[in-house]
């Protein structure tokens, strides 16, 4: 395999790992977002329920930018480079 189809194979390897990533944050906020009442529905949640959900927010957070990170490096190594308007 050439040293530009590895690169290609990486970053769809990348890709679709920080894809699957990026879905489960999506998941994970989405139900926040419904305890948090979006659902419409009216939950009790305690100053302990309150501390999680705080944490788990930035925990997602740090996950989603830990995969941007890593798919912006990848396209890089692969040769992509941005071109500024």
């Amino acid at each position: 395999m050439s040293a530009d189809a590895q690169q290609v194979q990486s970053l769809m390897s990348a890709a679709w790992e920080r894809g699957n990533h990026l879905m489960s944050a999506g998941y994970g906020l989405m139900v926040i977002g419904d305890l948090l009442g979006a659902d419409g529905s009216e939950h009790s949640l305690g100053p302990g329920d309150l501390s999680g959900l705080q944490h788990a927010v930035v925990a997602l957070g740090a996950m989603v930018l830990d995969a941007g990170q890593s798919l912006t490096e990848r396209a890089e190594l692969a040769g992509y480079t941005p071109i500024n308007s």
